[in-house]
C-alpha cells in the first residue's frame, strides 16, 4: 500500500467538502455541520487502512478536524485531531450503539461535562439512519476513553495539511 503521507503530498486537488464555516443562519450551519461530520463518518473505513502511519506521521496525526469538541471541568477545552479521532473511534464508547436506529453506527463527535459528578453527556451522528443524536450518556465514560487513547506523536501545534487533503488522499 502507497504511503498516506506521500499521496497526500503529491496531490493537488481537494475533492471533498470543506469544513463548516458561519452560515446565513443556524439551520444552514447546522446542515454543513451534519454534511461534513457524515463525510467524515463515510471515510472512516478507509482513514482506518491508514491508521499506523496516521498516528505515527505527526503531520497525519495533527490535522485539524474542528467538528471535534472534548471539555471537562478539570481540562477545560481540549483540541482533537485526527489521530485522537481515529484512536477514539475504534471502540465504544466513541463508536457506539445509536439510540435511534439501535445500529453500531453512532460516531461521537463531542462530549462535555464533570467526570467528578458525572454530569454532562456526548452528541454525535448516525451512518446508518444518518441522524443527529445529542444527549448520550453517561459522561466518565467518555472522559475516561480520551484519558486512555494512545499517547500523541510529539510536535508543537497543528499539521499545516487540512483535513479535505487527507481525505482526497484515502479516496485515491
Amino acid at each position: 500500500m502507497k504511503s498516506l503521507y506521500s499521496v497526500i503530498q503529491n496531490d493537488n486537488s481537494s475533492r471533498l467538502p470543506k469544513q463548516p464555516t458561519a452560515a446565513k443562519n443556524s439551520f444552514d450551519a447546522q446542515e454543513a455541520r451534519k454534511s461534513y461530520q457524515l463525510s467524515l463518518i463515510d471515510s472512516f473505513s478507509l482513514l482506518s487502512n491508514y491508521y499506523d502511519e496516521i498516528l505515527d506521521n505527526p503531520e497525519l496525526y495533527y490535522v485539524p478536524v474542528n467538528e471535534i469538541r472534548f471539555g471537562s471541568s478539570i481540562t477545560g477545552s481540549t483540541k482533537l485531531f485526527l489521530g485522537d479521532l481515529l484512536t477514539l473511534w475504534q471502540d465504544e464508547p466513541w463508536h457506539t450503539t445509536c439510540p435511534k436506529c439501535n445500529s453500531q453506527s453512532l460516531f461521537i463527535f463531542g462530549a462535555g461535562g464533570s467526570p467528578l459528578s458525572g454530569s454532562g453527556s456526548a452528541w454525535g451522528v448516525c451512518k446508518k439512519c444518518r441522524k443527529s443524536v445529542d444527549g448520550v450518556r453517561p459522561f466518565g465514560k467518555f472522559f475516561g476513553a480520551v484519558l486512555r487513547k494512545r499517547p500523541r506523536p510529539k510536535k508543537k501545534g497543528a499539521s499545516s495539511l487540512t483535513i479535505e487533503k487527507v481525505l482526497a488522499g484515502v479516496k485515491q
